[in-house]
């Protein structure tokens, strides 16, 4: 499976810059990775904001949890008093 574009993606354009198969191409207002990959991984050590997974599934499971922990903050943030 390929790596995966996180939403943190700044859109920097460093992985695009590096792969070497031109694996990564931009898609509406964000990068994504074609299946030309050939999975070295050169994105992943490259990406400024760490916004690359090995997979799909692992990236989208670190996005859910993200989320699920921004919204903890704000509900923790709501009930402190002022």
């Amino acid at each position: 499976m390929a790596p995966y574009i996180m939403d943190s993606c700044l859109i920097c354009g460093t992985c695009w810059d590096i792969c070497p198969v031109h694996a990564v191409e931009e898609f509406e207002d964000y990068y994504r990775i074609t299946d030309a990959c050939d999975d070295c991984r050169k994105c992943i050590k490259a990406c400024p904001n760490f916004a690359i997974a090995i997979d799909a599934t692992r990236g989208k499971a670190l996005e859910e949890r993200g989320a699920l922990e921004e919204q903890a903050a704000l509900a923790d943030s709501d009930a402190t008093p002022a």
